[in-house]
């Protein structure tokens, strides 16, 4: 079952007429329809969206602020629905921006890419924030070797307070 604390601060983004297999772990996310797309947004996720008077959709999902002196965030989100993508050099941030322009669908992460974006190549189209998230939704089986490294020893030790003394164990065997 799935935890409001699963893939928190997450997206995922898809065609509306694709069913997920798994759609378990988007229980009390919040939902933005448009007429070809359907994207899901954790609730805690901090989410800016803006509409041109011509219905394109400029979502920011994440952490986003202006570096510009003459324009503000919903400002600049603006220009890039109307197709002006040089007003990213003025964004400033970790988020996601899902930009949405009749039928057609771009999901751009931060300038760094601190915020992650993963999708799938081929039909159904899929962007989200977790890798996994696309993964539990669409029923992909993770390979062995994935679920072995997730389920291993060393995954998750930061929230255990091991972080140095694993990776101290690491380095010792590796120069023995």
């Amino acid at each position: 079952m799935a935890h409001l604390r699963d893939f928190r601060r997450g997206f995922i983004c898809t065609e509306r007429g694709h069913r997920f297999v798994d759609p378990g772990p988007l229980s009390g996310w919040n939902r933005v329809l448009t007429s070809r797309y359907k994207i899901f947004i954790h609730p805690e996720a901090d989410v800016v969206r803006n509409e041109d008077d011509e219905g394109r959709l400029v979502l920011a999902i994440g952490d986003i602020f202006s570096t510009s002196v003459s324009a503000s965030t919903p400002e600049l989100l603006l220009q890039i629905a109307g197709g002006d993508r040089r007003s990213l050099d003025d964004l400033s941030g970790r988020y996601a921006l899902i930009v949405i322009e009749g039928e057609s669908a771009t999901v751009l992460h931060d300038p760094l890419g601190s915020q992650s974006v993963f999708y799938t190549l081929g039909e159904p189209s899929i962007a989200a924030s977790h890798s996994t998230l696309i993964a539990e939704c669409a029923g992909i089986e993770l390979s062995p070797r994935l679920k072995e490294y997730v389920h291993g020893p060393t995954h998750g030790v930061e929230e255990q307070g091991l972080q140095h003394a694993v990776l101290d164990r690491r380095v010792r065997s590796s120069t023995h």
